[in-house]
């Protein structure tokens, strides 16, 4: 019942939609689960650069990624030009 029920608020555009578990965000960026994790890890001992992943958010004890994070993690990674996607 509350997963209808979460369908239904993401299907009226609710800004909670672009919330992914980290399934999700794995496929959407071409990573494996577990070097997206670790990704993670590094980025909870304060690291940063795209070495330390997307932004995440903890929920009680789940982590979501936005997909707007996930778009903006994707474009700030180096080309093999070596410039930054446009």
């Amino acid at each position: 019942m509350a997963r209808t029920a979460a369908r239904e608020i993401a299907g009226a555009g609710c800004a909670s939609v672009r919330l992914r578990d980290e399934r999700f965000a794995a496929g959407y960026v071409g990573l494996s689960l577990s070097t997206l994790r670790r990704m993670r890890q590094r980025r909870t001992r304060g690291e940063t650069g795209p070495e330390a992943g997307p932004a995440f958010v903890h929920i009680m004890s789940a982590v979501r990624y936005d997909q707007m994070d996930l778009d903006s993690w994707i474009q700030s990674l180096p080309r093999a030009g070596g410039g930054v996607a446009a």
